[in-house]
C-alpha cells in the first residue's frame, strides 16, 4: 500500500502541474490578447510571482508553508464571501481587471500540489476546500432560491477549473490513506518482570560439567 501511496501522490502532482501549466498558457496568452504590452506584463506579473513564490516556500519550507497557504486560504474565502455581499463592486473590479478571485484560486493550486509531495493529507484537505468554499459561501449568503443559483452556477468556467483542483485534493487524501494503512505496526515490547533463572551447567550458565 505504501507504494501505491507514492505512485498516487506523484500522479496527483502531476495532474495539477500539467492543468497550472495549462492554465497559466491560457491566462497568460488571453491576457497579452487584450489588452496587450505593458499592461499585460503586469497583470501576469501580478498572479505568476505569487505562484512562484508560494511554491517555493511548499518546497523549501513545508512546515511554514501549511500556515502561509492556509492564511492565503482564508483570505480567499473572505473575498468569496465580500463578492456574495457586494457583487457589483467585484463585477466592476473584474470588468477591468479580469477574473481575479478565479485566478486567485488558481495561483494557488500548485503550491499544495507541491505541499502535497511531503503533507498528503494537509495538501488534499486544503484543495478540497480552495475547490468547495465558493459554493459553501454562495450557500450561506443567498436567500432567495439558492439551490437554482448554485445549479446555474454549476456550468460557469470557474467551476469547471475548480474539477482538476477538486480531484488532485481526493487523490491526495486517497494517497495520504494509503500511507497510514501501508505502516508497519510496531513490535509489542517484551512485557517487564524476572528472568527464568539459568540452571547451573547448562551452555552458557557459567557452571561447570
Amino acid at each position: 500500500m505504501v507504494r501505491a501511496a507514492q505512485v498516487i501522490k506523484y500522479v496527483a502532482f502531476g495532474l495539477m502541474a500539467a492543468f497550472v501549466t495549462l492554465g497559466s498558457l491560457f491566462i497568460a496568452g488571453y491576457a497579452f490578447d487584450d489588452p496587450g504590452g505593458w499592461t499585460a506584463v503586469g497583470m501576469t506579473a501580478a498572479w505568476l510571482v505569487p505562484l512562484l513564490g508560494l511554491t517555493f516556500v511548499a518546497y523549501k519550507w513545508p512546515s511554514a508553508a501549511v500556515w502561509v497557504l492556509g492564511g492565503a486560504l482564508v483570505l480567499l474565502v473572505g473575498s468569496y464571501g465580500w463578492y456574495s455581499l457586494d457583487t457589483e463592486w467585484w463585477r466592476d473590479l473584474m470588468d477591468e481587471s479580469g477574473p481575479v478571485l478565479g485566478i486567485s484560486a488558481f495561483a494557488l493550486g500548485l503550491p499544495m500540489a507541491v505541499l502535497g509531495l511531503r503533507r498528503p493529507l494537509t495538501a488534499g484537505l486544503l484543495l478540497m476546500a480552495a475547490a468547495v468554499s465558493p459554493y459553501v459561501v454562495f450557500l450561506s449568503s443567498v436567500s432567495y432560491e439558492p439551490w437554482r443559483g448554485l445549479a446555474a452556477s454549476l456550468t460557469t468556467s470557474s467551476t469547471i477549473a475548480c474539477v482538476p483542483v477538486l480531484g488532485t485534493g481526493l487523490l491526495f487524501l486517497l494517497s495520504a490513506l494509503l500511507g497510514r494503512l501501508g505502516k508497519p505496526t510496531p513490535a509489542t515490547p517484551p512485557p517487564d518482570g524476572p528472568q527464568a533463572p539459568i540452571a547451573v551447567g547448562a551452555p552458557g550458565g557459567g557452571g561447570q560439567a
